[in-house]
């Protein structure tokens, strides 16, 4: 197995429909596929696997409907449709493609019933909606979109069984729900909402020097 994949800095995290699990790394720039059952480690597009763009630093991860990878990438600023099998790559949505509100730090993806993006983006410090046909970004919920605790670092989201929005703040360490409609927020949980470990406001990460 190819074990040097996996001990770079591993980023997003999804799994496929056959319980394959697979992983965004930054050294080298790829996505990885772990075997749940022998835990083998095989590069899945990246360097000489797969053709198109190449990433750059790949961050997010999900899949959409069809099964392909969908992959946020901070530094091109774009959303990756990845083949899972052959590792081919396309840009659907980022500076060159489609309209609307540009990326700034694209982490979280997700993907909504109606097949709908859904980014969280550090720097825009919203939610942003990608239309996966044309590439058209539009912020759904945001300082200027919604009610509600403003996002600080929005890093990862996802939909509940009911599709509301679930998103994890880095900075303000707290869980917070949004109405995918409204944009509305509401914090589920932080240092004052729920109990047991939490990490506090003023801690640091990478995120701080990117």
């Amino acid at each position: 197995a190819d074990v040097i994949n996996i001990l770079s800095p591993p980023r997003g995290l999804t799994v496929a429909g056959d319980g394959s699990i697979f992983l965004t790394t930054l050294n080298p720039s790829s996505i990885v596929r772990v075997d749940p059952d022998s835990g083998e480690v095989t590069t899945s597009s990246g360097v000489g696997v797969g053709s198109g763009p190449g990433f750059s630093s790949p961050r997010g991860l999900t899949v959409d409907d069809a099964g392909m990878l969908l992959v946020t990438d901070s530094d091109l600023k774009a959303v990756f449709s990845v083949d899972p099998i052959t590792g081919n790559r396309n840009i659907i949505s980022g500076p060159s493609i489609g309209s609307g509100t540009d990326f700034r730090y694209p982490l979280g993806i997700t993907v909504g019933f109606n097949g709908n993006i859904v980014v969280a983006d550090a720097d825009l410090k919203a939610l942003v909606a990608v239309d996966p046909t044309t590439g058209n970004r539009e912020i759904i919920s945001g300082k200027n979109k919604g009610k509600g605790t403003n996002f600080r670092t929005p890093v990862g989201v996802t939909f509940d069984e009911e599709g509301i929005l679930v998103v994890a703040d880095q900075f303000r360490g707290a869980v917070i729900e949004v109405d995918p409609d409204s944009g509305d927020r509401n914090v589920m949980s932080n240092r004052k909402t729920g109990t047991g470990p939490l990490r506090s406001e003023e801690h640091t990460s990478e995120l701080q020097s990117h």
